[in-house]
This record gives C-alpha cells, sequence and structure tokens, in this order.
C-alpha cells in the first residue's frame, strides 16, 4: 500500500527473489512474475514471494522515483528477508540509491512506453474476469467523456493577482502554474451534498457547459460536477497534456541549485519544468476497468487522442482488462477506463447479473471451495435480491438490481494538486430517487465563517491582552 502523498513512486525489488503480482486495488488478476514493482500514491499490490533461494538474508530495496529520484533527494530504504536458521546479522553488500538498479520484468513503471517489452502498465494486466458478456462496461453502450490534466500558466488570484503580481507579470522563477481538470479548478462546497441535497441550489455546481466564460484563458474555480445516470457505463479518456514543459536544459540547472525540502519540490512542481511526472488518479466509490494506457510524448492535446480513437489507433482490451480505483496517467499520454457507475454510495457493487462473485473478484473455484454458509439479505432502500456468502473473512455477494446513487471524488493523489483544485465529483444517480435520505436527525454540516461582529470581538481581545515578557 502506498499512503504517499507527494509523486514519489516506489519500486520494490527482492535481492535473488522474484515477485507473483495477483492483485492490485482489492481486484485479482492473472499472476504475473516480476523483478520489481512500482506503486504509486493510493495504489494497493498483492504479489507471492517463493522463498527458494538459500537460507540467508536478503535486502529488500525501495527506491524513490520522480520527486523522490537522484535529481532530489535519492530517496531510498531497505528491509531484510531473513531465512529461519540464517544468522542474525545484515547482508555483506553496502546499498546505496545508486546501486539499486532494476533488472528484469518490472510492472507498473510510469512514464514507459508499451512497446518495452521489460516493463509492463497496468492496461497490459489482464483480470481473472474474462467473460466480458457479463460486464456492462465492457458492451458497446456506453459515453465518452474526456479529462485532460496539466499545468496552466492563468493568473489564479492564489497564486498570481491579475494587475499586481500576474502569471507574466512576475519572473520565470516565480511563475506558480495551477493544476487544473479540462481547465477547471475544484472549490469544494460548503456542505456535503450526499447528506444535504435540499442545500443544493441551481448554481451550486458547475460544468464545461454551465460556464460562461474561456476557461483557458481566464481562471475558473467552481465546485465542479459530472451528473451520470444510475448503472450508467462511462468511458473516461483522461489526457495529461504536457503543456507545461519547459526545455530540458533549464531543468539541469535548476536541479543545481535544489535541496531535498518540501517547498522546492512544490515549486519545482508548479513551475512546470519536465522530469518523469504523471498524476495518480483515485476514483472514490468505484471500480473501472482499465482498457487503455499509452505515452505518447512530452506533450498531447485531447483533439490529437479523439483523432488516434477516431482512426482506430488505440489498442482497446475490452476482453479482461483489470480492475482499479487508482492509476496514473501517463505525461504526455493517455489512461483510458470503462466505468459501470451502480455504486450504492457506501460500498462498491458490481453485480453480473446473478452471476457469483466478489468484489474484489475471487475464481468461482475458491468460491466452491471456500463457502460456508449462505445469507439471504435485502436492505431497506439499497440493494435487492443480495445474497452474502462467507468465505472466510471475505464477503461474497450477488445483486440482480442496486437502487442507489451517490456523490463521489475523483481527484489526483497528490495533496497539494487536489488542494488546488485537481478534481471532480463524479454524481451518480438521481437525488431522493436514487441516493436515500440521511438518517433522522442525523447532523449537518456548513461553513460557518466569523461575523462581523465575531471578528470585532476577537481583535478586541487581542488588542486587551497584556503581554508579559519573561
Amino acid at each position: 500500500m502506498n499512503a504517499g502523498t507527494l509523486y514519489c513512486p516506489i519500486e520494490m525489488m527482492i535481492d535473488n527473489h522474484k515477485m507473483i503480482v495477483i492483485n492490485t486495488d482489492g481486484a485479482d488478476i492473472d499472476a504475473i512474475t516480476a523483478d520489481s514493482l512500482v506503486s504509486t500514491s493510493g495504489e494497493r499490490w498483492d504479489f507471492v514471494l517463493e522463498a527458494n533461494q538459500d537460507i540467508g538474508n536478503y535486502w529488500i530495496k525501495f527506491r524513490g522515483l520522480a520527486d523522490c529520484d537522484q535529481n532530489f533527494n535519492s530517496a531510498f530504504n531497505v528491509a531484510v528477508l531473513h531465512y529461519e536458521e540464517a544468522p542474525d546479522e545484515l547482508p555483506k553488500s553496502v546499498v546505496t540509491y545508486d546501486s539499486i538498479v532494476p533488472t528484469g520484468i518490472e510492472v507498473n513503471r510510469v512514464n514507459v512506453p508499451n512497446a518495452e517489452r521489460t516493463s509492463y502498465t497496468i492496461a497490459e494486466l489482464k483480470s481473472v474476469n474474462k467473460d466480458p458478456k457479463k460486464d456492462p462496461a465492457l458492451g458497446p453502450n456506453f459515453e465518452r467523456v474526456f479529462f485532460a490534466f496539466d499545468f496552466y500558466a492563468i493568473d489564479n488570484p492564489i497564486f498570481h493577482k491579475h494587475g499586481l503580481y500576474g502569471y507574466n507579470q512576475v519572473k520565470k522563477e516565480y511563475q506558480r502554474r495551477t493544476p487544473q481538470i479540462n481547465h477547471i479548478s475544484m472549490k469544494m462546497p460548503s456542505f456535503p451534498p450526499l447528506t444535504q441535497p435540499d442545500d443544493i441550489r441551481p448554481d451550486t455546481f458547475c460544468n464545461e457547459e454551465s460556464i460562461k466564460k474561456d476557461c483557458t484563458q481566464e481562471f475558473c474555480w467552481c465546485t465542479y460536477l459530472k451528473a451520470y445516470p444510475l448503472n450508467a457505463v462511462v468511458e473516461f479518456v483522461m489526457v495529461d497534456e504536457g503543456k507545461a514543459l519547459e526545455p530540458l536544459k533549464i531543468a539541469s540547472q535548476i536541479f543545481k541549485h535544489l535541496t531535498p525540502t518540501f517547498p522546492h519540490d512544490n515549486v519545482f512542481v508548479f513551475t512546470g519544468v519536465p522530469y518523469l511526472s504523471n498524476h495518480p488518479i483515485h476514483m472514490h466509490g468505484n471500480y473501472c476497468r482499465v482498457v487503455a494506457m499509452e505515452k505518447i510524448g512530452d506533450n498531447l492535446t485531447v483533439d490529437k487522442v479523439k483523432a488516434l480513437i477516431d482512426e482506430g489507433k488505440v489498442v482497446y482490451n475490452l476482453i479482461d482488462p483489470i480492475f482499479k480505483d487508482t492509476w496514473t496517467v501517463p505525461r504526455g499520454g493517455y489512461t483510458i477506463l470503462r466505468c459501470y457507475l451502480n455504486n450504492p454510495g457506501s460500498a462498491t457493487y458490481y453485480p453480473y447479473h446473478e452471476q457469483l462473485f466478489a468484489y474484489p473478484p475471487l475464481s468461482r473455484r475458491d468460491v466452491k471451495e471456500k463457502t460456508h454458509h449462505l445469507v439471504n439479505v435485502e436492505p431497506k432502500n439499497s440493494v435487492s435480491h443480495v445474497r452474502y456468502l462467507s468465505i472466510g473473512q471475505v464477503t461474497v455477494l450477488t445483486a440482480t438490481t442496486v437502487t442507489l446513487g451517490g456523490y463521489w471524488l475523483l481527484h489526483c493523489h497528490l495533496d497539494f494538486h487536489m488542494e488546488a483544485g485537481m478534481s471532480v465529483i463524479l454524481k451518480v444517480g438521481e437525488d431522493k430517487k436514487d441516493i436515500p435520505p440521511p438518517p433522522a436527525n442525523f447532523p449537518q454540516c456548513r461553513d460557518f465563517p466569523p461575523t462581523k461582529l465575531i471578528r470585532n470581538s476577537c481583535r478586541e481581545a487581542i488588542v486587551k491582552t497584556e503581554y508579559k515578557v519573561i
């Protein structure tokens, strides 16, 4: 599990051992034997280690990439794989950042074109669920939506106040680009729409159609929401445009003066100088199928990706793509997801129409071998005809209909990108029809900005406070 919040993908390898990768984000995949495995912020990976080497102690090595690579702070760490009966001592070799060099098969390496056969992207992995006819996400009926991710040179008043210190009014080293999705910065709502639908006004949310200005030229900041019917199938085409890139020679000059501290990383990223960055994206409450991914170059446009799709030049896997709720969008590339939006608002259900399944999926053999008992349950106002199976500590269920919707955040998993507005709310279903009402007497939350009276009282209290110097 990568709990990181900065752009620091972590590559893991174990001396003299291979990893059999079997699961990601809680969903089983066809096992793939790897020599190294990369995890980005928010991702979870499961692997099996076969301890079949000579009895001894072996380094488990971790090295940071991107913001944590040799251009920043050369971050690395180690642990020890200790065999029983091995001496209680560390391995003999000395480990440095430069000595951790991956060889062989790499899984989930970032920003690597699909043509490199020693590396596998998540789009090249295979799910254990291989019957596309039973998964609506892989069918012919879907809505295609494009999300463009990038850092844009615009007068964001948080960084650049127009007319005073606008983006083009300051020196290059003080310019701060704004991370956005489709040129829109997310303004978090002042109340939870899921539990307070009566507070929603016609102008609470925004999207590309409702904004009456050109967001490529003016800063757009609002509660960005995309609404879809319950049980809709949506193809999200996510494009990292890479327009913020500057010549690499500038980067090499800046690298010389950087020190490995968070403020410098933050400034460096917003300045848009090129390095091997991409955006780890997390979708709350839903799993999607990763049907395509490719790095095209250092930069890309949505129009270019549209043309590639129309010309049949995008290679889709619509047979057995893996399920993920966290993925990366390569710099100057795209990631394409197919999502069956049937989430009931409190947990993820992905019914296969009476097919026995677990989410994350288990094989039918595992279900048959491990099932202990069957309980019929019909939760009120939630899911009809749900059957729960206890399989050890795993709950397996089937469902024929799902009757609820919800609000779910899709965001970059880098804290400062999300904080600056790189996120969007996905609304699934209709309020009061598909989304259940909150429980009786459920607490309500809103913004509580201080009133003028409170501010004046605080100011008077501060003025009247006596300070004694010791």
